[in-house]
């Protein structure tokens, strides 16, 4: 399942999938996974073996990477999330569904929400919010600007985010580095517009030792939703996730 915006190019338009992951049995309720900066939906396709039949797995697939190459970037995380909502919309076919979205999938999520409420579609009953604060709050992105390729991935595998032989390889860089630097660059353009709260609740997760959040800046989040939010950090960086992720699917199962 593809969405495409009517930001162009002239003759390749931005768009993004949706993949499905695990059983092909109608599952009761769906979480639907948004991608970290730089990240691919593959990130979350080890999480099948930690959820129940009742749950189906989707992952957003951000253009300029894998298999989507070479299509180019969103530039407006506005664009992105309302394609995104479209693919939610016409996948979820009115079923109960969540959000889940770790660092810029965490923003996009929310995004992805309000476009949801401006066209009068069903809400998610819940959005898991990791490795993001509120985005009203000032966010600690690290500098790329004037980084190569190798510097930029340097930089960003500090956060954990990079496997330390995929970022020394120099076949690798010229293949990722420039869906991170769209990513960074989509959310340096990012400004949260305010609205009213949604109506959903919340569960927000972060690592303690995370430099880009702070805790405050994750209970900043109660704000933006009218429902009950739940704020819970475990040990590790800005990719905590990675170890963490039966507790924190754990908590989403608990709370649908």
């Amino acid at each position: 399942m593809t969405a495409t915006t009517t930001e162009v190019t002239p003759t390749v338009r931005p768009s993004l999938q949706l993949r499905a992951y695990g059983s092909d049995s109608d599952p009761e309720f769906l979480l639907y996974c948004f991608p970290y900066a730089g990240g691919s939906a593959t990130f979350y396709q080890p999480w099948t073996a930690l959820l129940p039949k009742t749950v189906g797995l989707r992952a957003l697939q951000l253009p300029g990477r894998q298999d989507m190459l070479g299509v180019p970037p969103f530039r407006h995380m506005a664009d992105l999330a309302a394609a995104a909502a479209r693919l939610v919309t016409e996948d979820a076919c009115g079923r109960r569904h969540v959000f889940l979205g770790h660092s810029m999938g965490a923003v996009l999520a929310y995004e992805t929400a309000r476009q949801q409420r401006r066209k009068g579609r069903d809400l998610p009953e819940l959005i898991a919010l990791s490795g993001y604060g509120s985005p009203d709050r000032e966010r600690r992105l690290p500098s790329l600007e004037g980084l190569n390729d190798e510097e930029l991935l340097a930089e960003v595998g500090r956060l954990g985010g990079i496997p330390a032989q995929i970022a020394a390889s120099e076949q690798m860089r010229p293949l990722i580095a420039p869906a991170i630097r769209a990513d960074f660059a989509l959310l340096d353009r990012y400004r949260h517009i305010p609205e009213l709260p949604l109506n959903c609740a919340a569960a927000v997760f972060g690592g303690t030792d995370d430099p880009t959040v702070t805790v405050e800046a994750l209970h900043a989040w109660d704000g933006h939703f009218t429902r009950s939010m739940t704020v819970e950090q475990f040990p590790g960086g800005h990719f905590y996730l990675s170890k963490w992720a039966s507790r924190v699917l754990s908590s989403v199962l608990n709370r649908m």
